[in-house]
């Protein structure tokens, strides 16, 4: 299914891709957040830790968000080619 995005349209197919690519890239950074989250509470400084911790929880929120509206891009697909089938 094409989705308008205010210039050219988007594949759901490449949005998912997308998702994945950004995922795999991001797993090496969110493992270095979380080992400096763990020497920063082994240093004592829980300043530090705590907003290491939130920036890692952030990014993985952001990641789920995405992902949710990938599958809300489903259903509209879904949808979509329901309508488009006639009925009798």
């Amino acid at each position: 299914m094409k989705v308008a995005t205010g210039g050219a349209p988007a594949d759901t197919v490449d949005i998912r891709r997308h998702l994945e690519v950004v995922r795999h890239e991001l797993r090496t950074p969110l493992g270095v957040l979380d080992l400096a989250e763990g020497h920063a509470e082994a240093a004592g400084d829980a300043q530090l830790a705590d907003a290491v911790a939130n920036l890692t929880h952030r990014l993985v929120e952001t990641l789920d968000a995405y992902e949710r509206a990938v599958e809300a891009l489903d259903a509209l697909e879904a949808i979509g080619r329901e309508r488009a089938t006639p009925t009798r």
